[in-house]
């Protein structure tokens, strides 16, 4: 008995059709999973130093006070500027994130670290979603893998900085 193979040709769309190795329930249950395992890695220590090797200059991108002082000094004094330093000129979307979790959360590591967690999060989604409609399936779990366990990508998503955010704005736009 032969057996005829199946094609993926689509009569009424008059193309071929991508054929899926998975169910589309396999695809979500792996994605859920990609995403809990990158937001354990993110908030696992959320207190702790970030690594000292993430700079290559003065610490720039790195020091956490820097980003995150006019939010601070909103909710300490009222004011945005207290002194010469007007990070919000900068990035008024993220300082304005911060100070919105600062007032409602307290201040803290933890809680000014807790908006790059989430922003991190949404960009592993995001990877997902934009490679799934411009490539495949397999692709775009892969990027959401790549996305979720890079070591450099989470260090960075673990600080209270702006990178994080302005990915996320960016493929947001896209």
């Amino acid at each position: 008995m032969k057996v005829k193979p199946r094609s993926n040709y689509n009569k009424e769309a008059g193309a071929t059709q991508p054929s899926r190795a998975f169910g589309a329930r396999t695809y979500l249950f792996a994605l859920a999973a990609v995403v809990v395992v990158g937001f354990l890695l993110r908030v696992n220590q959320l207190t702790a130093d970030p690594p000292t090797s993430l700079s290559w200059s003065l610490a720039p991108y790195t020091d956490e006070g820097a980003h995150v002082i006019n939010a601070k000094n909103k909710v300490l004094f009222g004011r945005w500027l207290m002194d010469e330093w007007f990070r919000m000129g900068v990035s008024p979307l993220f300082t304005v994130m911060m100070y919105a979790v600062f007032k409602v959360f307290g201040l803290g590591y933890s809680s000014a670290r807790s908006v790059s967690v989430v922003a991190a999060v949404g960009v592993i989604l995001f990877v997902f979603f934009l490679l799934r409609r411009s490539a495949s399936e397999k692709a775009a779990l892969f990027g959401a893998i790549l996305a979720a366990t890079s070591y450099l990508w989470i260090m960075q998503n673990r600080m209270a900085t702006e990178e994080t955010t302005l990915v996320l704005f960016i493929l947001l736009a896209i």
